[in-house]
């Protein structure tokens, strides 16, 4: 995950860098749980008016909706190769059977 100089407005930091509590908090961004998390404490934070408005608060959340949404493409893919290797293995399952 890239912080950006909008996510570092959070921690009130200048320059693109994010406070170490604030990465701290929200951890890595790997999962879908480490989503989650990141989800809530966006909601916690906005609702506790952390952000200073709420359009950081919808970028941020947005961040972790795009970044769900190419997790899911991946698994897509990955379903997809999966689906079509089952059909092979069946394909030559088939063929050794008749051969016998």
């Amino acid at each position: 995950m890239v912080f950006t100089k909008e996510t570092a407005k959070i921690s009130g930091q200048k320059g693109g860098k994010v406070h170490s509590s604030v990465a701290e908090k929200l951890g890595p961004l790997e999962t879908v749980t480490d989503a989650k998390r990141w989800l809530g404490l966006i909601g916690l934070w906005g609702c506790q008016g952390r952000f200073g408005s709420g359009s950081i608060a919808s970028a941020a959340n947005r961040s972790v909706e795009v970044w769900l949404k190419a997790l899911e493409a991946d698994h897509t893919r990955e379903l997809i190769m999966l689906r079509n290797r089952v059909k092979e293995l069946e394909k030559q399952l088939k063929k050794s059977r008749v051969a016998y």
